[in-house]
């Protein structure tokens, strides 16, 4: 036990880098510096450390990588695309998982100086961060100086809160800090992110119980999601509805295409790199003029070359997997949800439940999902979701437990009802 400590311990100071650098690397000058492989590199380091140091593996994360095995050789078989493609997509899709797993499967512990640190430095970058989208607000600039597109702005904004929350003591002032962080990205002026403050407002002040599927928050949620349309409605309207049968709204002829493409592939889909995702438009796959994509004369017109657009929204992607696929997709996110529901600790609650409906929201009209973007979202969310989450101090209310072994942690499959716990009382 007292080496399977120090193994935890290990664990969470890499962890701990790999938040550090990533702020900068994966967020901050991500596009600036135009090494835009930091993400995958960062990954493909964190998934070699936890292949050598973790004995036993989830169930799941083997039936996951399985999967993938078997849509690449899926994918080579119909040969829709070229076999570079497929690899690289390949590579572009498991990413997510990837990044949950890593930090769901390793036992981590994170030293209590070391929470300090990171509030310290959450703190440093969102000054930064508010400077800079200060800036491009005033100036009225289409990009963010440094960071680019506004979109990315604002998804900083969000991480940047989160980290700080998870690694605070979780107090009302730590709240209110998190909430300072929040508003920075109501500075991109982007739609979706109103959207997204105001879930995050609605879980981190207003929630005082857990959700349950009752009348009560069924009109509570109706309201919400009242209120977040009343903001985006514009782009929401003419994404899904009003806009369906414009020939160069790409998103709509994205979604339009998704059922007949799984229907036309049943029961597996059309296999990688040939719809809905940067590597179909990079390694241009002849779905699009063959599914009325030909009919597009927005950004000069669709062919090889000139497709970046494409890559502009997660759910058509799914069309790859086809029904067979979109099984194991739901049940994945099932058993989130369920795992979710048994957190004791308030902001971890709360903060899964916003990872998971930023998740949803954004990727609407975006494909933050396999992104950068998306990556520290699965990072975070693997952290909380862990089984031996209870070594994390911020899993326990207050978020200023004593520190504790794993030899005394003991039993952390056991009573998860511990009194210690204080079941949503923020």
């Amino acid at each position: 036990m007292i080496n399977a400590s120090k193994v935890a311990y290990k664990n969470g100071n890499v962890i701990y880098w790999f938040i550090l650098l990533f702020i900068p690397f994966g967020l901050f000058f991500y596009k600036y510096t135009g090494y835009e492989f930091y993400d995958e590199a960062a990954l493909v380091t964190l998934l070699a450390y936890m292949l050598l140091t973790v004995k036993k593996y989830p169930k799941e994360a083997l039936i996951c990588g399985l999967l993938f095995v078997f849509y690449i050789l899926y994918s080579l078989y119909l040969g829709l695309n070229i076999p570079k493609a497929c690899f690289l997509d390949m590579l572009q899709q498991a990413k997510p998982y990837i990044a949950f797993y890593c930090t769901y499967t390793m036992a981590i512990i994170i030293k209590d100086k070391k929470y300090a640190k990171i509030r310290k430095y959450v703190i440093a970058f969102a000054i930064f961060l508010f400077v800079l989208m200060a800036q491009r607000f005033t100036t009225r600039m289409g990009q963010i100086p440094i960071i680019g597109h506004p979109t990315f702005g604002a998804t900083c904004s969000f991480v940047l809160a989160l980290l700080y929350l998870l690694f605070s003591k979780q107090t009302k002032k730590d709240k209110y800090i998190a909430l300072l962080i929040m508003a920075i990205g109501l500075l991109s002026g982007r739609s979706k992110f109103y959207g997204d403050f105001i879930l995050y407002v609605f879980l981190f002040f207003f929630l005082k119980k857990k959700l349950s599927f009752n009348l009560k928050y069924l009109v509570v949620g109706a309201l919400v999601v009242g209120i977040v349309l009343i903001f985006t409605w514009e782009k929401f309207d003419y994404y899904f509805i009003a806009g369906m049968d414009d020939p160069n709204n790409i998103r709509a002829l994205l979604t339009k295409n998704t059922p007949v493409i799984m229907n036309e592939y049943f029961p597996f889909g059309s296999g990688f790199a040939t719809f809905g995702n940067v590597t179909s438009s990079d390694y241009f796959s002849p779905l699009y003029l063959s599914h009325g994509f030909e009919k597009v004369t927005a950004y000069g017109g669709l062919y090889a070359g000139n497709a970046f657009f494409l890559a502009d929204t997660f759910l058509p992607n799914l069309a790859q997997y086809g029904y067979f696929g979109l099984i194991f997709f739901c049940a994945f996110w099932y058993k989130r949800w369920k795992e979710v529901k048994r957190i004791n600790n308030a902001t971890a609650y709360k903060t899964a439940l916003f990872i998971m409906g930023i998740l949803f929201a954004e990727n609407l009209a975006d494909t933050m999902y396999m992104s950068n973007r998306g990556m520290m979202l699965f990072i975070l969310l693997g952290l909380i979701l862990n089984p031996q989450a209870e070594l994390n101090k911020f899993m326990h209310v207050g978020g200023n437990i004593k520190e504790r072994t794993l030899a005394q942690e003991g039993a952390i499959e056991g009573d998860r009802e511990n009194k210690e716990h204080t079941i949503l009382n923020s």
